[in-house]
């Protein structure tokens, strides 16, 4: 709980003061995975070591994801983590860019979808990507970020973890169907550096005044 209050705090600090932010906590299944080795040979695999932590099906995941409605921030973050194995996916605002994807159709003719792509680069590279999809087309009524997403108005919903070793570019894939999902507060918003400096100047001239008056 202490790690994932840390996790939630130190993903807020780095989001814009008026940035319409919303979080939503998950827990999931995995279900699914496979390994590359060598960026050739493929293998569906019931557990893999090859991130660290050994990851198998039948895992429970826990987590978060933020963004924000607005995306001329394009504020996207998110973690995945399993207490029991230690596996733990922390994204950053780093290169490349988090990615959205939102796909509003005609209900009856198409899918509604919404994509999000996390990151966490450094010698190697993880991405936690989450994905919802309706395939009747009517969980969706535009093509902005929506402010709420309501599991149950879509007919698929799943978080994936992958890690691509730097070294030989062998990678695992573990896919988990989300189980719950909900929208929860987050902690008041970072003040802007302008506040800052709003509030050094009064205090300045706060003490300019009472020099000023023992003079």
């Amino acid at each position: 709980m202490r790690v994932f209050a840390a996790l939630v705090l130190a993903a807020v600090a780095a989001v814009p003061a008026h940035a319409a932010i919303v979080q939503y906590q998950f827990t999931a299944t995995v279900t699914r995975m496979h390994e590359v080795r060598g960026a050739v040979t493929y293998e569906d695999v019931d557990s893999s070591s090859l991130a660290g932590p050994t990851i198998s099906l039948g895992d429970t995941w826990t987590g978060a994801f933020f963004y924000d409605t607005d995306q001329s921030f394009g504020y996207v973050a998110s973690f995945i983590q399993d207490t029991s194995t230690g596996l733990l996916f922390d994204s950053k605002l780093v290169e490349p860019l988090p990615q959205v994807f939102v796909l509003d159709s005609q209900p009856g003719a198409g899918s509604d979808s919404v994509q999000l792509v996390t990151y966490d680069a450094d010698a190697d590279l993880e991405t936690g990507s989450f994905y919802f999809s309706d395939f009747d087309g009517t969980a969706l009524s535009g093509t902005a970020l929506p402010a709420s997403l309501d599991l149950n108005a879509f007919e698929y919903a799943s978080v994936s973890y992958n890690f691509l070793r730097g070294a030989d570019f062998d990678s695992v894939n573990a896919e988990a169907t989300i189980t719950s999902l909900t929208l929860s507060d987050l902690p008041p918003p970072v003040p802007e550096p302008s506040t800052y400096a709003m509030l050094g100047l009064g205090l300045a001239a706060l003490a300019m005044t009472k020099r000023w008056r023992r003079a």
